[in-house]
């Protein structure tokens, strides 16, 4: 494989494992609040053990490769370079700020809050539970399909 490719990748699932590790710290913590087990932030605790896991296992997959090949160990380094830049410096800039903060706008609501949902409601909450079970199990697939190579790989070694 040719090195700057092999060192890209490495650069690129170290970075999105540790990203997504991040982000589920911080929906943890929201989901941990002393108020949140009155609430419905239950479902962040979950979705966070979950992120958790999922960037555990790319940061991890990654790991096991450099630890085969040292000569790709610097990786390490820009890529933690560029997780503090992305996840601790770049949401404080004003480019940020002004085009990614998404800016809560007061809505009132002229429905009823006893009225039914429409049947558009109802249909578009089936096909938005349909298209992300979908993605789910691709990515459970994928994942399952990145095991086998791996145990492949090491069990031909």
């Amino acid at each position: 494989m040719n090195p700057l490719l092999a060192s890209l990748l490495f650069i690129l699932g170290q970075t999105i494992g540790a990203l997504v590790v991040l982000m589920s710290f911080k929906m943890l913590k929201e989901g941990f609040k002393p108020d949140a087990f009155l609430d419905k932030d239950l479902g962040q605790i979950l979705i966070g053990i979950i992120c958790f896991l999922m960037g555990a296992y790319i940061v991890l997959f990654t790991l096991i490769f450099l630890s085969e090949e040292l000569t790709y160990l610097w990786t390490l380094i820009v890529s933690i370079a560029l997780i503090y830049f992305l996840y601790f410096y770049f949401p404080k800039t004003k480019f940020y700020k002004s085009n990614f903060k998404k800016k809560r706008s007061a809505k009132i609501s002229t429905k009823p809050k006893d009225e039914a949902p429409s049947l558009f409601t109802w249909i578009q909450a089936v096909t938005s539970d349909v298209v992300m079970f979908i993605f789910v199990a691709v990515l459970m697939l994928g994942f399952v399909y990145l095991l086998v190579k791996v145990v492949k790989y090491f069990w031909y070694v």
